[in-house]
């Protein structure tokens, strides 16, 4: 059916099935507005059972589904569940939160691994030296470096094991 608003396509039940003008709208069966696929000047967007399931345009991508959202923009990829920031994928690294707070979380960047529980650094790996703390300050730790392991306690080293191993002060 052709009219001054655009064109709309039907079934020979005379029910739309897609419809142009402003837009380009294709339906998910006929006359069925719950489920639909819509490009204009705007993009893509992709509506499932009347809920926006995906956006595609010049911003990014967004891709929705249930409590969860994927979105592909500028900053890099964010994996969202429940509101909730999971996951961040970016030119600088990856950041995995496990916490809504963020302060649980695994990051990946240029420097190396680290791991964080309640905003305070667990471990850190780098090309160098690999770490495990075991207090908050980082002065009781473990430490894995090219000549061998070393152990700390209160700053001090207290222990090395390389090609000489010595154990407690000397």
């Amino acid at each position: 059916v052709l009219s001054s608003a655009g064109m709309d396509v039907k079934n020979t039940s005379a029910q739309t099935i897609a419809s142009f003008g402003a837009s380009a709208k294709l339906f998910g069966g006929a006359n069925n507005t719950a489920d639909f696929a819509e490009v204009n000047g705007d993009g893509l967007t992709i509506v499932a059972n009347s809920e926006t399931a995906s956006i595609m345009n010049g911003g990014g991508t967004a891709i929705m589904g249930g409590t969860a959202t994927a979105s592909l923009n500028s900053s890099g990829l964010t994996l969202i569940s429940g509101g909730q920031t999971g996951s961040l994928v970016s030119a600088n690294g990856v950041a995995i939160y496990g916490a809504s707070d963020k302060n649980e979380r695994l990051d990946v960047n240029a420097d190396g691994l680290t791991l964080i529980a309640n905003n305070i650094t667990g471990s850190s790996f780098t090309a160098t030296t690999s770490s495990i703390f075991g207090s908050s300050d980082k002065h009781e730790r473990v430490e894995i470096v090219g000549t061998g392991m070393n152990v700390y306690q209160n700053n001090a080293q207290v222990a090395n094991f390389g090609a000489t191993t010595t154990i407690g002060n000397t």
